[in-house]
């Protein structure tokens, strides 16, 4: 069975919390984490790097209508980039981001 993919976000203006799925990741999905994460090496720009993970992430979940503006409004500052890193954690495995699996 595929591992299910979660993105929790909160959502202001229901004020509640918000859980996102995508029931497993394919090989596409796992090809493109990696090849962001290879991109994310050559980054200068934090704002750069911000915005390669929210296209990736927001189009992981695209058949859920989830934007990047929700993404951004539904994080707390001090949790996006650790949100971001953690949908990618989970598309390539707890071993991914070194590249082995």
């Amino acid at each position: 069975m595929s591992k299910i993919i979660k993105l929790e976000l909160f959502n202001p203006q229901t004020q509640k919390k918000e859980v996102y799925e995508k029931n497993g990741a394919n090989g596409k999905d796992t090809f493109e984490a990696f090849e962001l994460l290879d991109k994310l090496e050559d980054v200068k720009k934090h704002t750069e790097a911000i915005n390669a993970l929210l296209d990736y992430v927001s189009g992981l979940f695209s058949g859920q209508c989830l934007t990047r503006e929700a993404i951004l409004k539904g994080v707390d500052s001090d949790q996006l980039l650790d949100t971001l890193n953690g949908v990618i954690g989970q598309v390539v495995g707890s071993e991914g981001q070194s590249g082995k699996k």
